[in-house]
């Protein structure tokens, strides 16, 4: 299910998730899958290890958009190493790049997620230009939205009618349906991202795409590049306009921001066991491992040994 690339946290592209994981595809575009009418059934089966309760974490990098939906039950998630809840009538967003290192839940969980690749989100934004701004904007980092009884059936309706038009045989517009109903899941979340407060696009917008666009620049080249100089240039702006615009858009400055995804890379590469301190020092382009403990040190006010020893 994981493709290894360099001394990099595995990555997961949507073509392993549907080869790897269990659900219903439509190409290598979206997969999706449901039990919102049984518990789910936890499996030791490789090809079900999302859904795995393991007690030892296991880094994953997500190359694709993801929304997961709970009607009853509770999952527990690490994303981004930060564990998240999500309870009945909840529903999580998380954009591509986010790193899941462990899914647990308990008895009697029912619910559903959809992986959807960036040209499914493309399509939505050429048909629905704004919801899509808003839901962009929104999940930079993974978002859990609450839902009302009426959001949670309308919710579950989207994914099982998407579901159903996947697994008929005999239909021959599944694609043209299922870029229907993403428009309408895609509208209803930007409806309950409006109502929550987190839709920022009615603000500086041309902000907005910087700090996205940033954050994708520093998902591709934060294992490689730390000076604020040169993700200045990649936007042609001199490095104090580029921090000053950042942090009026983000209230963070430019270095916590590359410290923080430089962190998040070395904690999933120490958690996974499989690297040396040494080796993620290099595979994250320090000049030595001493440096690299200070810096880890410094952020986290613990040395990589140490932070490895403690697991959870």
């Amino acid at each position: 299910m994981a493709e290894y690339k360099d001394n990099h946290v595995p990555l997961v592209g949507l073509n392993s998730m549907i080869s790897g994981a269990p659900g219903t595809s439509l190409g290598n575009k979206l997969i999706i899958s449901e039990s919102f009418d049984k518990d789910i059934q936890i499996s030791s089966s490789p090809r079900e290890r999302l859904y795995n309760n393991s007690n030892r974490d296991n880094p994953l990098k997500f190359m694709f958009s993801l929304v997961t939906l709970c009607t009853k039950g509770e999952f527990r998630l690490k994303l981004n190493l930060e564990t998240i809840t999500l309870k009945s009538g909840q529903m999580l967003l998380s954009s591509p790049g986010v790193i899941l290192s462990r899914v647990e839940m308990a008895p009697g969980t029912r619910g559903g997620y959809i992986a959807f690749d960036a040209s499914s989100l493309n399509l939505l934004e050429s048909n629905a230009i704004r919801s899509t701004r808003i839901i962009r904007n929104a999940i930079i980092n993974p978002v859990t939205i609450n839902l009302c009884d009426k959001h949670r059936s309308i919710a579950e309706g989207i994914f099982k009618a998407m579901d159903t038009a996947l697994k008929s045989e005999t239909f021959q517009f599944k694609e043209e349906a299922v870029s229907g109903l993403l428009i309408c899941l895609g509208s209803l979340l930007a409806q309950l991202i409006s109502e929550s407060g987190e839709d920022s696009s009615d603000g500086n917008s041309r902000g907005d795409k910087l700090v996205r666009d940033f954050f994708t620049l520093l998902q591709q080249y934060c294992k490689q590049e730390r000076s604020v100089k040169f993700y200045a240039d990649q936007f042609c702006l001199s490095p104090k306009y580029f921090s000053k615009l950042i942090y009026d858009n983000s209230g963070k400055h430019v270095g916590e921001w590359i410290r923080d995804f430089v962190i998040l890379e070395a904690k999933a590469m120490l958690r996974t066991g499989m690297y040396t301190v040494q080796q993620v020092s290099y595979a994250l382009n320090f000049p030595n491992s001493s440096f690299f403990g200070k810096y880890f040190k410094s952020a986290t006010g613990i040395s990589p040994r140490k932070y490895i020893m403690e697991g959870d």
